[in-house]
């Protein structure tokens, strides 16, 4: 509530509100018979990431308050990433919206290129130390396994069960992204 108030309206803020205690309360529907999803779990460092970026980049480039508040939603989006790597194109957005504010900023240029830089490895921190972790315990081929390719292989078969139209219509969409 606090962050889509401060963002944008209280009504903003009213919505988030609403949107975050569904979640939390009814969770989504089930996937392979787990009862708690990713989604779930990464909303909370997801949100406040995306939020915390939106903030820093009311300061001007270069200052103190904008380089904490990036380097903080890096590490919260990098957390979100830990959890749901899908999470992986959200960063995307906000990487964007610092480079178009470094190339127009031509007093300000390395400052903000600066600030880009210390938001992208604040980023990548938490899942290289995930798979540092797992390296060294020897599991680290196990979560390459299940956090790409069982993801990949899930993810790129379109339920035929619900919407046996959808899988042609997802394929051909698939076709002229990037995503899988």
């Amino acid at each position: 509530y606090f962050m889509g108030r401060r963002l944008l309206s209280r009504t903003a803020g009213a919505v988030a509100c609403i949107i975050t205690t569904y979640a939390f309360v009814f969770g989504f529907p089930a996937v392979d018979g787990i009862a708690l999803n990713g989604e779930t779990l990464q909303l909370p460092a997801l949100l406040s990431g995306a939020a915390l970026g939106a903030l820093a980049m009311r300061c001007p480039p270069g200052t103190r308050r904008r380089r904490l508040r990036l380097l903080l939603a890096g590490v919260l989006l990098g957390s979100a990433i830990a959890v749901k790597p899908s999470a992986g194109l959200h960063p995307l957005p906000m990487l964007v919206w610092l480079a178009i504010d470094a190339a127009k900023r031509t007093h300000a240029r390395r400052a903000a290129t600066l600030d880009a830089l210390i938001f992208a490895l604040s980023v990548v921190l938490v899942p290289a130390a995930f798979l540092a972790h797992a390296a060294a315990q020897g599991t680290l081929a196990s979560l390459l396994y299940y956090c790409v390719t069982y993801n990949l292989a899930v993810h790129k078969n379109a339920s035929p069960d619900l919407f046996p139209g959808l899988g042609p219509l997802y394929d051909h969409l698939r076709g002229h992204t990037l995503y899988f």
